[in-house]
């Protein structure tokens, strides 16, 4: 868990767009506290809370849905929680999804109205900065041997699929990138033995 002083701003350097995303979530309301739960590596949503929404039974929904991120199931954002992209210098923030990291140089993001957006990766907080490359596939969570791109991933139940781009392998996690941009995290037994080989295969081991 992170404690952030609000009083601080440059203490949200290290926060990843997932996490900004969800706390700037007009859902989550303008008051304090509010929490946001994600892996230990701020890569992966689980649940998240507002003030005004702290009670018992919220909690326990909240417990249960940390339970399932926890087990490999994918758990969706808040539809209004959009990942937030933090420029170091000023605190200004870019609202997108990931599109690509080009030439580790420039990152290209897709706001919620469909347009196109350039960042350079030098103007990101250190945080925005290793989101970007673990989204890429060039982060140190992840070193493929070959380049990855959109494919078919079968269901360990068979007839069930979709198509996605291998982001991670950790441990028993896999990670996928829709085509729409969102990414998705899950045991990577969900998948069918082919698919499991082939995650294996792009992670390098």
């Amino acid at each position: 868990m992170i404690y952030i002083n609000a009083k601080k701003p440059q203490e949200k350097s290290a926060l990843s767009p997932v996490v900004m995303g969800a706390l700037s979530a007009k859902s989550m309301g303008p008051y304090i506290p509010k929490f946001v739960v994600t892996s230990t590596d701020q890569m992966t949503y689980m649940t998240s809370l507002a003030y005004k929404k702290m009670n018992d039974k919220a909690f326990r929904a909240a417990n249960a849905q940390v339970k399932e991120g926890l087990a490999g199931s994918p758990v969706p954002k808040p539809k209004d929680a959009y990942d937030c992209w933090t420029i170091a210098s000023n605190g200004r923030h870019y609202v997108g999804e990931f599109v690509e990291l080009k030439n580790s140089k420039t990152l290209i993001l897709k706001s919620p109205r469909d347009k196109k957006m350039k960042i350079p990766m030098s103007e990101l907080t250190l945080g925005a900065q290793k989101y970007a490359r673990f989204l890429s596939g060039s982060g140190q969570e992840s070193t493929p041997k070959e380049k990855a791109e959109i494919e078919e991933w079968q269901s360990a139940q068979g007839g069930k699929s979709i198509r996605a781009t291998f982001i991670s392998l950790n441990g028993e996690l896999i990670t996928l990138r829709k085509e729409d941009g969102k990414t998705l995290t899950f045991k990577l037994s969900l998948l069918s033995e082919e698919s499991q080989q082939r995650a294996e295969k792009l992670s390098g081991q």
